[in-house]
């Protein structure tokens, strides 16, 4: 007989939710099996392990220096334009600025003076006088001295070829002939507009909407006229010129002259002046980040501090401790971080500003899966050889770490693919999930192979911090029998045992 729709609804959610239970057990018991005999031969051979891994982590070291970026913030070469980074692929301004960067010959991205009117148009003698007269200065006047060596604007600006001129796109010099050719007619704000459109060449056309900030809106066009572009320059309150400079440290030093005279001159309160560079932002980057790591550092040290605290004393065998090896495997996230971003310097994706953090949010998830091993490693007990406990601890530990290991990858892959539109935030996800896989190989590696080597130094009798040296010889501890449970119980113990036995 043919079942109603409700059971037939209730039998495939049944038959799925079964499926799924047996397909869960299957999964489960082939990664107890396979981590149980990686845990055996951690714990016979650590050393082997601990080099294997250490030496594939240290492979990936020289990619740093592979990196592609613009700003050197402690070892990283990171990405600061923040264009490229976090505006939005498919934005008009975004196609507005590769269609700048796409007129000149070489591949250097352009920097970016803008010249904004205080509350008025643009067309105004005195306006376009004061922004023609900072932008000749920095192209002419501005010098700066490196290296023994005096640079100007002609020693570092980008060329095509050896002879061509200086790579750079402005309007003022046009709309200064323009303003001037309009005043001695005396016609309406069409015809000014006229006379732009005449003196700007074809292919800077569409590039008007990018050189003249306006609130009005009005699509260019070769066939423009100057009826429809008048009410749009009569609104345009800024206007950008644009240059390039090759790369080099005379280049950068460049781009630092040109802020400091943007920053010592004096307003008149006609012109405002502002700058769009490479070094602006990455001179702040590398200010926030130096400012920061006090605040950092002290962030690692509570985290270790912390793992110390309730980690120190988490061993199977009573009375023992691991404090050398809890301090060392926080070193796991920070080396999974830099092996990442080495891997990200030879498959050539760039770093940004964001990046610096991937390493402590790694070391956030680094330190809950040492909680998890740890304790795994105890709940076997005593009474198993330390090979035999390590291999449980692997099994029963592993599928923890790795369960949430993989959520947290699989979530920072759908987050970059959903933000496929802003690379900078691409680039972030990518580099936590990378960290977040090679996070989990030094935790279900590194770490067990850890634990084994604490447990041989115990059976050494060597002291913790110290291995190198062996313990001090004392007489056993007398028995003691305590009544009192709770806290009076840890405190006589305490007393009897440890303070005054």
């Amino acid at each position: 007989k043919t079942l109603s729709p409700l059971p037939a609804m209730a039998a495939w959610v049944y038959g799925i939710l079964w499926l799924s239970m047996q397909l869960s057990m299957a999964v489960s018991a082939a990664m107890a099996r396979t981590y149980e005999r990686l845990g055996r031969f951690i714990g016979q051979r650590p050393i082997l392990v601990m080099v294997s891994v250490g030496m594939a982590f240290l492979a990936c070291v020289p990619g740093l220096a592979k990196l592609n970026g613009d700003t050197d913030v402690l070892f990283l070469r990171i990405n600061t334009n923040f264009l490229e980074q976090f505006a939005l692929t498919s934005s008009r301004y975004m196609r507005d600025y590769d269609t700048s960067i796409s007129l000149f010959p070489t591949v250097e991205r352009p920097n970016v003076l803008i010249f904004s009117s205080q509350g008025g148009s643009i067309l105004l003698a005195d306006f376009l006088q004061e922004a023609t007269d900072v932008e000749q200065h920095v192209m002419s006047k501005l010098s700066v001295s490196h290296e023994d060596a005096v640079y100007h604007f002609d020693d570092v600006c980008a060329r095509p070829a050896i002879e061509a001129p200086c790579e750079s796109l402005s309007v003022l010099a046009l709309l200064s002939d323009a303003l001037s050719k309009f005043r001695a007619s005396g016609n309406s704000t069409g015809a000014l507009a006229q006379l732009v459109l005449e003196a700007v060449p074809p292919e800077w056309l569409p590039l008007l909407p990018l050189l003249l900030g306006s609130a009005a809106s009005v699509p260019l066009s070769s066939e423009a006229k100057g009826a429809t572009v008048g009410p749009w320059l009569a609104n345009a309150q800024a206007v950008q010129s644009l240059f390039k400079l090759r790369p080099g440290s005379a280049s950068r030093a460049f781009e630092e002259k040109v802020l400091e005279f943007l920053g010592s001159r004096s307003s008149t309160g006609r012109c405002h002046v502002a700058a769009f560079m490479e070094v602006s932002f990455g001179l702040e980057c590398a200010n926030l980040t130096i400012r920061a790591l006090p605040l950092i550092g002290l962030t690692v040290m509570v985290m270790i501090g912390y793992a110390m605290t309730f980690l120190a004393w988490e061993t199977r065998l009573p009375r023992q401790t691991q404090a050398l090896t809890v301090v060392c495997a926080a070193f796991i996230p920070a080396a999974a971080s830099i092996s990442s971003f080495g891997i990200f310097g030879y498959i050539g994706l760039p770093l940004n500003v964001l990046s610096i953090l991937v390493p402590f949010l790694v070391l956030a998830v680094g330190i809950d899966a040492m909680f998890v091993m740890s304790t795994a490693a105890k709940e076997v007990g005593s009474e198993v050889g330390f090979v035999e406990a390590i291999s449980k601890a692997v099994a029963h530990g592993g599928k923890a770490v790795t369960a949430a290991s993989l959520t947290s990858v699989v979530a920072f892959l759908v987050a970059a693919a959903t933000v496929s539109e802003l690379p900078g935030l691409v680039s972030v996800n990518l580099s936590l999930a990378l960290s977040l896989v090679l996070n989990w190989v030094g935790m279900l590696t590194v770490f067990p192979a850890m634990l084994a080597l604490n447990e041989r130094r115990i059976i050494a009798e060597r002291m913790d911090l110290a291995p190198c040296l062996h313990r001090r010889q004392t007489s056993p501890r007398p028995v003691i029998t305590v009544k009192c449970t709770g806290l009076g119980s840890r405190l006589r113990n305490f007393m009897a045992y440890d303070y005054a036995p």
